[in-house]
C-alpha cells in the first residue's frame, strides 16, 4: 500500500475492510438515530435528534416517522417527542439470547412451562448494574404471569438476583449498592438477602416468595457457559399460593435439566 509523507498507518483494527459494497447514508443515519434513542433516558425532540445526528431536520423527520411505522420508535404526538420502541426488543430478542441457538432453546423453555404451568423466563445481566428478560415461556393455563421480552431490571431482582449475588464476584460494597437498587415489595434485610444468595450457589437454585412482587413466587437455577461462568438465569414464577417446598424442588429439578441443555444446544452463550 502507497503512503503518502507523514501518513499515519491504518491496520485496520476493526476490520472494516472486510465489508464490501457503498455505505447507505439513510441506512446509516437510521441506524445512528435507534442508538442515539436507546441511549436517552428521556424522550427526545426532532431537533434534538437532528442536531445530535448532524441531519437535515426534514430528513430526520421522515426517518423517525418511518421507524414509528413500524414500531421501532415511538412517537408522542401531543408532546412531539421519540422514544425508542419496543420492536428493536423484539428485532433483536434472538440475539440477545445466544444468537442462532436460539430457536433450539425456546422449546425447552416452552416444555418446562407447560408441564408445571408456570412462566419460564430467561434473564441475561446486560451491565454490571441491570437484567433483562431475554425469552419468555407460558404455561397452558387461563390465568398467566406475563412478563415482556426486553424489559430491564436490577441485577440483585427477585430469586435470578440472588444467583447474580452468588456467582458474578461482586464485591461486598457493589453488592450493597445493588441491593439498595432493588425496589422489594415485601421488607428484606441485606443481611438475610446475601445468606440466601449463599445457599443458593451452595444448593443450585434459589426463590424467592413474594419479596419482590406481591403473590408471586420464583424459582430460579443459574445457566453456564462452556467455561463454567454463570452467564443467565432461568426462573419459574407462579402464583404463589400454589407454591410449596414439594413444588418448588421440582422445579429446580426441572430448570436444572433445562439449563444442562441449554449449555449443551449453545456453545456460544
Amino acid at each position: 500500500m502507497r503512503r503518502g509523507r507523514g501518513a499515519a498507518v491504518n491496520p485496520d483494527p476493526v476490520g472494516q475492510a472486510a465489508f464490501k459494497g457503498k455505505v447507505v447514508p439513510a441506512a446509516l443515519s437510521t441506524v445512528r438515530i435507534l442508538r442515539y434513542l436507546s441511549e436517552q433516558a428521556q424522550p427526545a425532540s426532532l431537533t434534538q435528534v437532528a442536531r445530535s445526528m448532524n441531519l437535515i431536520p426534514s430528513t430526520c423527520f421522515h426517518i423517525l416517522q418511518t421507524l414509528a411505522r413500524e414500531n421501532f420508535v415511538t412517537f408522542d404526538p401531543v408532546r412531539k417527542d421519540y422514544t425508542i420502541g419496543y420492536g428493536v426488543m423484539e428485532l433483536a430478542k434472538g440475539a440477545a439470547v445466544i444468537g442462532r441457538d436460539v430457536h433450539q432453546v425456546r422449546p425447552i423453555l416452552e416444555r418446562v412451562a407447560q408441564d408445571h404451568d408456570v412462566t419460564v423466563t430467561l434473564w441475561r445481566p446486560i451491565t454490571r448494574e441491570q437484567l433483562m428478560l431475554v425469552m419468555s415461556a407460558f404455561g397452558r393455563g387461563a390465568v398467566r404471569i406475563h412478563m415482556s421480552v426486553g424489559q430491564r431490571v436490577p441485577m440483585l431482582t427477585a430469586a435470578a438476583g440472588r444467583l447474580m449475588a452468588a456467582h458474578m464476584g461482586f464485591t461486598p460494597k457493589e453488592l450493597r449498592a445493588l441491593f439498595r437498587q432493588v425496589n422489594w415489595a415485601r421488607p428484606l434485610t441485606f443481611e438475610k438477602f446475601t445468606a440466601q444468595a449463599a445457599e443458593a450457589r451452595k444448593r443450585g437454585w434459589t426463590v424467592d416468595k413474594g419479596t419482590f412482587i406481591t403473590g408471586t413466587a420464583a424459582v430460579a437455577v443459574p445457566v453456564f457457559d462452556q467455561d463454567g461462568q454463570m452467564v443467565m438465569a432461568a426462573a419459574a414464577t407462579l402464583l404463589v399460593d400454589r407454591y410449596d417446598d414439594a413444588l418448588g424442588a421440582r422445579l429446580a429439578a426441572a430448570l436444572s435439566a433445562a439449563s444442562r441443555a441449554i449449555r449443551q444446544l449453545a456453545p456460544t452463550l
